[in-house]
């Protein structure tokens, strides 16, 4: 994401019993300019889920990125 864009306000449940969930709240890669990440809800897998959460970026974050 770059320049002014916005991230949304996103849900993700992720399911439970050995599955591997991993979410991208936003931004997939880096986050520059004055991009700004939404504001995200995670609720991760149980019984022995693997989870794994990136928020607003799964990259790096430059500029006034918020």
């Amino acid at each position: 994401m770059s320049d002014h864009g916005k991230g949304g306000n996103d849900i993700f449940s992720g399911a439970s019993v050995f599955s591997s969930n991993i979410f991208y709240g936003d931004a997939g890669g880096d986050m520059s300019g004055h991009a700004q990440g939404g504001n995200d809800t995670f609720t991760g897998g149980n019984e022995r889920a693997l989870n794994i959460f990136y928020g607003d970026a799964a990259g790096d974050m430059s500029g006034h990125a918020q």
